[in-house]
């Protein structure tokens, strides 16, 4: 008897730690997203709650339809990466010299002196490495036709077929499965995802510098998001002070950001 009262109450909270979770899922999940056209190929979803302090932005960009893949650093600005590190640019003034209709920051990175940086991790462009790969993380791939994949490790063999790879932090999607943390602790986040079919390319920024605005949020609740959205699978790259998503040259955010950055990425006509 004692065993099955112990069984019944197991189930009952459970189905409460289910049902709180749902409920709290729902507070930042859409039922539908309301997608924005800004130009041929890219969409906008802009979310922000009325029951709690929460500000995202998502953009939906459909890979064939004639974009330029562009990226800082590149051949034009280095040939190769100075191992002390080199000047750090704002995802801002980036976006502007390339004209890029889209621009988001990308990589971790190591601070050097003299405000020098450096990326933590694999940057390629063009079939040129800029960076090396480090396996602890996953990075964002792109074949010569732009094509994505998420790569849930970096290493010189799994990044040397693709064109493109810019590492990020850890994945939170892969092959349609929502990865679990640990860690439930709320920022403001930069992340990339994709289709199944690597056509369609999804970046989520959540604001979570002015916490009075938005609180941020979890890896966790990241992935819940990039599902929702239709991901197949979905990194996160440098969060915190390092977001930013900027539009035709302009920031979205309703602040500024707050450190320049050791890399972003760019789409232009």
């Amino acid at each position: 008897m004692k065993h099955r009262v112990k069984i019944i109450f197991i189930l009952i909270i459970l189905t409460m730690a289910i049902s709180s979770t749902a409920i709290a899922s729902k507070r930042y999940i859409p039922k539908n997203f309301d997608w924005k056209k800004i130009c041929e190929g890219i969409e906008r979803y802009d979310f922000e709650s009325t029951s709690i302090p929460l500000k995202y932005y998502v953009i939906k960009l459909a890979l064939s339809k004639g974009f330029r893949l562009k990226s800082f650093p590149d051949s034009t600005d280095f040939q190769n990466l100075d191992p002390e590190g080199y000047k750090p640019v704002k995802t801002k003034e980036f976006a502007k010299k390339n004209k890029c209709i889209i621009a988001f920051n990308a990589s971790p990175f190591i601070k050097r002196e003299k405000k020098l940086v450096c990326i933590a991790g694999v940057h390629k462009k063009d079939g040129i490495f800029f960076s090396k790969p480090n396996n602890i993380y996953a990075a964002l791939a792109f074949k010569e036709d732009l094509t994505a994949t998420v790569i849930p490790v970096q290493t010189n063999e799994n990044c040397i077929e693709y064109e493109h790879v810019f590492g990020g932090f850890y994945p939170v999607l892969l092959n349609g499965e929502e990865q679990e943390f640990k860690s439930k602790a709320l920022d403001s986040r930069c992340g990339a995802g994709v289709s199944k079919d690597g056509k369609i390319l999804y970046i989520l920024i959540v604001e979570g510098e002015r916490t009075d605005k938005s609180t941020g949020l979890s890896y966790n609740q990241c992935a819940k998001i990039f599902k929702a959205i239709g991901c197949w699978s979905a990194l996160e790259f440098d969060g915190g002070g390092s977001t930013q998503l900027c539009l035709n040259g302009k920031s979205v955010l309703s602040y500024a950001q707050i450190r320049p950055q050791a890399n972003s990425i760019g789409f232009s006509r």
